[in-house]
């Protein structure tokens, strides 16, 4: 049995001596396992990247090797993977959306001048196809060479503060790594993706009427809907295409003269708690990127009073650029019910609508 004194050891010991270590070692070292902990997490899914970086590029090989059996070609398709464009100067602001439309007009050119020259072809599905594996590609392995810049910064420095912000973004980066490998498995099928549904619907209601080029890669239909002339504007499919849609906009009001309204349909990124293939209706252009079709179109509309009305199909970043979702593919009733009550609402008899399907033409014909 224990005495006295050896009682009063044992409770220095564990009630006072240990806990002090304890909170010493914690206050030394606690930095240190955090980013121990953290480290091992962020190099988990860093590794996991890198496995879905190699899948892409070993995709976009596969597809070159089976388009062509010319080295200098393969060769020429794979220097794809590191065009770039540079940003226009932009310090004063005043007709910097101009530039930036013809920087993006010459680099999509480049692509397609390119695929084509490798290919010696001008089929619009094989170049467009070329084109969309390869922006995947270059995609997957800009994603894999930015996290591994900033994991090479926080291990060289021991940075607990960027290892943080690594560890936080992880499983955005992997869902958008995903979504790149699922575009890729997409246009190996040639399957309409989410992002499609607003070509989709037009696509539809194009059917049976006379459809002619408006726009550079962009067709036009005109047909009659709820007794109002409708102008149905979309990219031309079944390429992955975006088509000129401000083009679009600007011959409509040279061939037909006044607009009545301005309908878009697109895709819109859904919050996590909404759910996928529910529609919206609002005011304005729904085209996104850089914001260039959207500005010149705004801008016309302004000019002439034009109204700007948008409808939406929620859906998320994921089902956005993979094979579409059967709630996503379903949503086209719903769209168009929605097309018909604004035409009925907004547009006055006999006036024109031009109605715009904004969105990846994959898959999608005319």
């Amino acid at each position: 049995m224990a005495t006295g004194d050896q009682l009063i050891y044992y409770y220095l010991a564990w009630y006072i001596v240990l806990p002090a270590i304890y909170v010493a070692l914690m206050t030394v070292y606690a930095n240190k396992f955090q980013f121990w902990t953290m480290s091992g997490e962020v190099n988990r899914a860093f590794r996991e990247l890198k496995g879905l970086r190699d899948s892409g590029i070993s995709k976009f090989n596969a597809y070159i090797s089976a388009a062509t059996q010319d080295e200098s070609s393969r060769s020429r398709l794979r220097s794809l993977l590191d065009l770039f464009a540079v940003s226009p100067v932009d310090l004063d602001p005043v007709g910097i959306v101009p530039k930036l439309k013809h920087l993006m007009d010459e680099y999509e050119q480049r692509f397609k001048f390119e695929a084509s020259t490798a290919l010696k072809s001008n089929d619009p599905v094989v170049i467009g196809r070329t084109v969309g594996y390869a922006e995947a590609a270059a995609s997957l392995d800009i994603l894999y060479k930015i996290v591994n810049h900033f994991l090479w910064l926080t291990n060289k420095y021991s940075s607990l503060g960027l290892l943080q912000q690594l560890y936080a973004i992880m499983p955005l980066v992997l869902k958008m790594g995903k979504s790149f490998l699922g575009f890729m498995d997409a246009l190996e099928k040639g399957a309409p993706i989410g992002d499609g549904i607003g070509p989709m619907s037009v696509g539809l209601l194009m059917l049976g009427a006379q459809k002619f080029d408006i726009a550079p890669d962009t067709s036009a239909a005109l047909t009659k809907m709820e007794d109002r002339r409708v102008l149905l504007v979309k990219a031309k499919g079944p390429a992955s295409n975006l088509g000129h849609l401000d083009d679009a906009v600007q011959r409509a009001r040279l061939i037909y003269g006044g607009i009545s309204a301005i309908i878009t349909i697109d895709a819109q990124l859904r919050l996590e708690s909404e759910r996928s293939g529910d529609t919206a209706r609002g005011v304005g252009v729904a085209i996104g990127g850089l914001g260039i079709e959207r500005f010149n179109i705004e801008e016309k509309a302004s000019e002439e009073g034009i109204p700007l009305y948008a409808i939406l199909v929620k859906e998320s970043y994921i089902e956005a650029i993979t094979a579409m979702a059967k709630d996503i593919a379903e949503s086209v009733d719903a769209v168009h019910d929605t097309l018909r009550e604004v035409l009925r609402e907004k547009v006055p008899p006999e006036g024109l609508a031009v109605v715009i399907g904004v969105g990846n033409t994959l898959g999608v014909a005319q």
